[in-house]
């Protein structure tokens, strides 16, 4: 039997406090005292005239995530602290500890449980580390002297609910780790909950903290957030000559492709990309990075709950129920894997091909949110906490586990939208899934079409396009008034013949009648217009909505041509110049 490899959000937790150096609770006392502290040398509560309120005291948030399944922060007791509009930006809570924490020059990492429910806006955490240097020369220090100052990569956002927050910190680079008589030691810590200035806030509020754990992990213990990053999903990128092109599926013949937002970490093309596969089908995912050095990885999220449950064996392969489908490098031991069990020399596979997967030949058809991430070593679909330093990135889309015929239905006031080989109702059409039908638009007398909307999806009729998860029911297309060609007919194309469902919303507007005036170009101007070519003095039929940035004028040699609306008397005016 296989063994597995568990990184699920609970097991991340239990792992992490099991292996951590430093632990500090508020169940059992883990820490020597309790205050509060404030960098700015005038602060009342540094002058005595204020004291602060800082406590050990109960856990104001036991209850049940919907997302992990349990509590992410059980625990009876935290501490509070009230954060208050007289100190500074560095006003926070100070932790004495009962043994300090040796502070050398490799990466340290802090874990954090963090409560902000009344938080006033977004903003970073810090935390700083008060102490001193062991070497002889320095023996002056008293223990309290500032050490370091860590803050969070990203904002920390007000949230009813416990967050996991974590910073990193490190030494002076002549701090030896293996020196007993080199380093600094820690013995207090600051969380400081809010680094903007207090003194715009209308009040004070208080903030939560609890299960502090100082280790060499930088991953979050778990995330309570759908689909979780590491980092925020407005994050730029930092890496100009390393970039993800593109991320591509290749399923029965088909290579379907989509295109990072340009300058961001994460892609959000969730309502734009849609790649489609049969259920029971192997598929091949693909990625275009520019740059070395870093690995691939798919995720899918089968069992729609909001997030990416990634579990690995020891021989390298995804394990059983595992939503992590693909990558071309993971370390475990000394021993670089892919995901079909294969192993590579070492972790510059980027340029290699992604193992292909098999979509499960039980599961529904659907829409399921896919993750592509670039990522260096890391099988956390939240992405490591390297990931944009080392140039990486993720794109989130939708995978369409489909069958083989799609429903097509239109309804519209004031005309018809029907099929064009025989002009019948669109009501419960039904035609080959991904194949290209052509429809025709019929206003009624007095009004003329103005395009119309298209869903696809698997709940069309669904009030909201976003569910719980924040993935789409449906895709929603707009097809403009000038791509339906003067007959009234346009031809859907492949790529919205998908999902289970297709519905058409037609346009229809009240016809207004204006006349064409074009003076200039020697009679050679002309308007193009819903498919049609005008001359002067002709009458075109327009909605409400119609503006002079509609009309198109044909190109003539040696003029320019310039286009006004005239309302009140109807008149479309175009004006052709002689080019200088």
């Amino acid at each position: 039997m296989k063994k597995s490899i568990l990184f699920s959000a609970a097991l991340m937790f239990l792992g992490l406090a099991s292996s951590a150096q430093t632990t500090i609770t508020f169940d059992s006392k883990d820490y020597e005292s309790v205050t509060v502290y404030d960098k700015w040398e005038k602060s009342p509560f540094r002058t005595g005239a204020l004291s602060g309120n800082a406590a050990v005291t109960a856990n104001p948030d036991t209850k049940v995530d919907e997302v992990m399944g349990v509590a992410p922060n059980p625990t009876a007791n935290v501490v509070a602290l009230q954060r208050s509009r007289f100190g500074s930006n560095t006003f926070g809570v100070r932790i004495n500890l009962k043994e300090p924490i040796r502070m050398t020059k490799q990466l340290q990492y802090i874990h954090i449980m963090t409560y902000l429910k009344d938080k006033p806006a977004d903003s970073r955490l810090m935390v700083i580390g008060l102490g001193k240097r062991i070497e002889d020369s320095w023996n002056w220090q008293a223990g309290d002297e500032e050490q370091f100052w860590a803050v969070t990569n990203t904002n920390v956002a007000p949230k009813d609910g416990w967050q996991d927050v974590v910073v990193s910190f490190k030494g002076f680079s002549y701090s030896q780790e293996e020196n007993a008589n080199s380093g600094i030691d820690i013995y207090s810590l600051v969380i400081v909950p809010d680094v903007r200035s207090p003194h715009a806030d209308n009040a004070d509020w208080v903030a939560y903290f609890d299960e502090i754990v100082i280790d060499n992990n930088p991953d979050k213990r778990f995330s309570t957030d759908k689909y979780a990053l590491i980092y925020d999903k407005d994050a730029t990128i930092t890496r100009k000559e390393r970039s993800i092109n593109n991320v591509g599926l290749v399923s029965s013949g088909m290579t379907y492709t989509s295109k990072p937002v340009k300058g961001k970490v994460y892609s959000d093309n969730t309502t734009v990309s849609v790649f489609s596969a049969k259920a029971g089908t192997k598929v091949q995912p693909t990625f275009d990075y520019t740059g070395a050095w870093m690995n691939a990885y798919v995720y899918v999220d089968w069992n729609k709950n909001g997030k990416f449950e990634y579990s690995v064996n020891e021989d390298g392969t995804p394990a059983a129920g595992s939503e992590v489908v693909s990558y071309n490098a993971l370390q475990i031991g000394d021993t670089w894997y892919r995901s079909d069990g294969t192993t590579t020399g070492n972790g510059n596979t980027i340029g290699s091909a992604m193992p292909s997967f098999t979509i499960p030949a039980d599961i529904p058809a659907g829409l399921y949110r896919m993750r592509y991430k670039v990522d260096w070593n890391c099988i956390d679909p939240a992405g490591s906490s390297t990931i944009v330093a080392d140039g990486g990135g993720y794109v989130d889309l939708m995978l369409d586990v489909h069958g083989d015929k799609v429903t097509v239905s239109a309804s519209q006031l004031n005309g018809d939208i029907v099929l064009a080989s025989d002009e019948r109702a669109l009501q419960g059409y039904v035609t080959d899934y991904a194949q290209p039908l052509t429809v025709k638009d019929i206003p009624a007398p007095g009004f003329i079409q103005n395009g119309f909307d298209l869903k696809y999806g698997y709940n069309v009729n669904a009030v909201e396009q976003l569910d719980e998860n924040g993935n789409p029911n449906w895709i929603l297309v707009n097809v403009p008034q000038n791509a339906i060609a003067a007959d009234g007919t346009y031809t859907i194309p492949a790529e919205y013949m998908r999902g289970s469902q297709v519905s058409i919303k037609g346009d229809m507007q009240q016809a207004y009648e204006y006349t064409l005036k074009i003076t200039g170009a020697k009679g050679k101007g002309r308007v193009l217009y819903d498919g049609r070519e005008y001359k002067s003095g002709k009458k075109i039929y327009v909605s409400q909505f119609f503006t002079a940035a509609d009309v198109v004028t044909a190109d003539v040699d040696g003029y320019t041509a310039k286009a006004s609306l005239d309302a009140q008397s109807k008149i479309i005016k175009v004006e052709y110049v002689k080019s200088k």
